[in-house]
């Protein structure tokens, strides 16, 4: 399952109908990998690499910092640990895009790896690759 969890209010409400779906399908068998969300940015990436390099700045400054993005994600922290304690997968995507400068990048091998500030391009996406490749080999 993937979601762009943060835009989700974190009501009890949600967060039973998400455990309830997560028991459920467990239930029934299957193997059950709930996604955490892909660091968004608070800015427009491919805008503001242009500009960034235009002025000569430098582009690994650029991104959301960590503890923001922990800060954006904690209303449902609980819920993802119970949804691991259920038996369900919850790969964290996040470290993934932490570059040398502390921050979740928004450019890799002189790559933008999103198209807006919440959607990877496909070079953002070929980052997730390992993290679904145990789940592939699993089945």
């Amino acid at each position: 399952m993937t979601d762009s969890w943060t835009g989700h209010e974190a009501t009890d409400s949600f967060k039973k109908q998400l455990l309830k779906t997560v028991r459920q399908t467990l239930d029934s068998g299957a193997r059950v990998y709930v996604m955490k969300d892909v660091p968004q940015q608070p800015f427009d990436p491919p805008r503001t690499v242009a500009l960034t390099m235009l002025f000569g700045r430098d582009l690994q400054t650029l991104g959301e910092s960590p503890a923001h993005w922990q800060e954006e994600n904690h209303p449902l922290s609980e819920t993802f640990e119970q949804i691991s304690k259920m038996g369900a997968t919850v790969p964290d995507p996040a470290n993934a895009f932490l570059n040398p400068q502390g921050v979740y990048g928004v450019i890799k091998d002189d790559e933008v790896l999103y198209i807006d500030a919440g959607h990877l391009s496909v070079d953002g996406a070929k980052i997730l690759a390992p993290l679904f490749r145990p789940m592939i080999q699993a089945n």
